[in-house]
Formats: structure tokens, C-alpha cells, sequence
């Protein structure tokens, strides 16, 4: 077999070795496992090294000499963990809003007000098994839509951090769906903290005493890293062959960050009172 080529500007190349490209797979995956824990270990601007990572091992452009990872190992038919699909029993009619599951919105205390927060779902699967979706329709499957109308899948969430966002590069210019979504947090959902208990009566309106608004400032870049992280942990759950010290690594969640019971997502509808 010819494993020779010709690449840009007439230079020739030799094709990669299958075992050297399993064994680049292996200490991939360790790297990401790094810099995954340095998220967890409160350092979230690692989400942009997760999202190289992550390109590197499935951002494909044929008829290139940048081929994915898994594409030169002749994976891409693997099916992957998913737990957007594992949150919502595999309907695909259905989702957690607005991120599908991947990841829950917390609040935190900020100059007398409440500031929206972002967590990757990491024990979304401890209570279910956990389905799987073929990569490609796992990396294209819209995760996010914006209130702009723009569809964020997999693929577009670690391309753009990667390619705009210091995770390989820092562009001059932000292509403006992203900026919108990162900068201006435009995704669809305002939400409100509701005091006290909010099915006590459910045929009667919230009291306004008992709505507190929370903050979105900053809110967009914080899901977006929480959505590269959670898609990190499905790629090692999915990939890597050893994954109890993995998971053994992961820092128990804060016993005052959980998912917030009582809060309203609501879509931003001019004239409307807050709903039950």
C-alpha cells in the first residue's frame, strides 16, 4: 500500500501509523482529563483548552489535511454517551431549558442581587443508564437555541470557543451569534427566584413580594464553558477505556450548589406578568 502523498505547496507526507495514532488517542484523552480537572477545580477559563481538545479529536474538514482524530481512527461511527438524551429519556421532543439537561443554572449572591450561574450536569447519569447517540448526529444535535433564533450544536459551542475564544486562537473579531450568546447571555430564558413555597396555591398569581429577579451579567460565558465541560465528560465516559479514576476525581457537588427548584424560566414576552 502507497501511504505517500502529496500536501500543500508540493511537500510529501506519510501517512500516520494506526498504532501511533492509539496511542496519540490514549495521552489525548489524559490531557483532557487535566485540564478537566483544573475546571472542576474552580479554574474555568480551562474551559478553552477542553474545546482545543476537543476539536482536535472531532472538528473534521475533508478534502484538508485537518482530519479529526477520530476520523483518522475510523471511529466515527462509535455511538456516544449523551446525556441530553439520558436526562430526557431518549425523547427527542424534549428538554431541560434551555441547555437540554448538559448543564443547571444556579444562583449566587452579587452586590445585594442574585447573578445567574452555570454547572456542568457531571451526575446527571448516577440514577439512570446512560443512552448513547451516533457521533455524528451527537456532535450536530442542536443543544442550545438562542433568543436570536441561532442553533448551537455540540459542534458549533467547541468550534467557536476554540477557533475565536483563546482556546486556540483570540480573534480580532467575534462572529456575532457567539458574542451575542457569550456576551450578552441571549438564550431565549430570563429567569426569577420564587421566595417561599411556589405551589402552594397554583390557581392563583405569584405575589410580586415574592419574585426576585436574577442577573444574566455574565451569564453566557458561564454556560458555555459549563456546555464544554459536560461535553468533555461525555467524550471520556465514552472513549476512554479506564474511567473509575476518572469519575474518583471529581469533587462532590457543593452542598449549596444544586439545581434550583423554584425558578421560573420565562420567554421574554412584553405585558406579561409572571405565570405559574
Amino acid at each position: 500500500m502507497n501511504n505517500r502523498g502529496r500536501g500543500p505547496k508540493g511537500l510529501e507526507f506519510v501517512a500516520r501509523p494506526q498504532a501511533e495514532l492509539r496511542v496519540l488517542l490514549v495521552e489525548h484523552l489524559d490531557v483532557l482529563q487535566s485540564h478537566c480537572a483544573q475546571y472542576d477545580q474552580g479554574k474555568k477559563h480551562f474551559a478553552a483548552e477542553i474545546a482545543l481538545n476537543l476539536r482536535v479529536l472531532f472538528s473534521d474538514a475533508p478534502g484538508t489535511e485537518n482530519r479529526s482524530l477520530l476520523h483518522q481512527l475510523g471511529r466515527e461511527s462509535d455511538e456516544f454517551i449523551d446525556t441530553a438524551k439520558t436526562m430526557n429519556d431518549g425523547d427527542p421532543n424534549i428538554s431541560t431549558a434551555p441547555v437540554a439537561g448538559l448543564a443547571f443554572q444556579t444562583t449566587i449572591p452579587r452586590d445585594g442581587i442574585l447573578s445567574a450561574d452555570w454547572e456542568p450536569n457531571l451526575f446527571a447519569l448516577t440514577a439512570k443508564t446512560p443512552l448513547r447517540t451516533p457521533f455524528k448526529s451527537w456532535w450536530d444535535a442542536p443543544i442550545l437555541h438562542t433568543a436570536s433564533e441561532d442553533v448551537f450544536p455540540r459542534r458549533r459551542i467547541v468550534r467557536q470557543l476554540a477557533n475565536q475564544d483563546r482556546g486556540g486562537h483570540v480573534a480580532p473579531g467575534i462572529e456575532k451569534a457567539y458574542f451575542e450568546l457569550t456576551r450578552n447571555a441571549n438564550y431565549v430564558y430570563e429567569t426569577q427566584m420564587i421566595h417561599g413555597d411556589s405551589v402552594t396555591n397554583p390557581n392563583e398569581p405569584i405575589a410580586a413580594e415574592r419574585i426576585a429577579p436574577v442577573s444574566k451579567d455574565g451569564a453566557g460565558q458561564k454556560l458555555l464553558r459549563a456546555l464544554v465541560r459536560q461535553i468533555a465528560h461525555e467524550t471520556l465516559l465514552t472513549l476512554s477505556v479506564e474511567t473509575s479514576s476518572y469519575l474518583s476525581a471529581i469533587p462532590a457537588p457543593n452542598p449549596g450548589i444544586s439545581p434550583i427548584v423554584f425558578l421560573q424560566f420565562l420567554h421574554k414576552l412584553p405585558n406579561a406578568g409572571p405565570q405559574r
